[in-house]
């Protein structure tokens, strides 16, 4: 048996608690799940990620953190952004440099949730985001495939 040993950033959000739990059934998983006390993303900077990604622990980053409350990013705009498109560019940037897999969680509101039509949507879909949650998720996006 292989031992994947995964970064998760979110941990404690509704995507990351799932992926906690399915970790938990996994033989092959070690996962390092750091709280908001640990690692606040609301503050972290790259030199920080840099040093916690280049240590060689993971094998894997998995980021699920995003700050989902739409409501919530209408009327805090710059920490929303921070949140769900400039730490996301930090991870990947972190992560290229140390060459360990990174994977970005994004959300169906890149294409007008609930406005929009229903998912699946295919991978090269128009984006139409119809608030400023959606419009940040993929600016974090394009900010990983940079």
């Amino acid at each position: 048996m292989i031992l994947r040993r995964y970064l998760l950033l979110g941990g404690t959000g509704r995507l990351g608690s799932a992926v906690r739990r399915a970790a938990g059934e996994a033989h092959d998983v070690a996962l390092t799940a750091p709280s908001r006390t640990e690692l606040d993303l609301a503050t972290v900077t790259a030199a920080e990620l840099d040093a916690l990604v280049g240590q060689g622990l993971f094998d894997v980053v998995l980021n699920c953190a995003a700050e989902a409350r739409v409501d919530v990013c209408e009327t805090e705009r710059d920490a929303a952004w921070r949140l769900n498109a400039k730490v996301p560019a930090l991870l990947a940037a972190a992560c290229a440099q140390a060459t360990v897999p990174f994977i970005h969680i994004s959300t169906d509101y890149v294409f007008g949730h609930p406005d929009g039509p229903p998912g699946p949507h295919a991978e090269g879909a128009r984006r139409h985001p119809a608030q400023h949650y959606g419009a940040s998720k993929p600016a974090g996006e394009e900010a990983v495939l940079a």
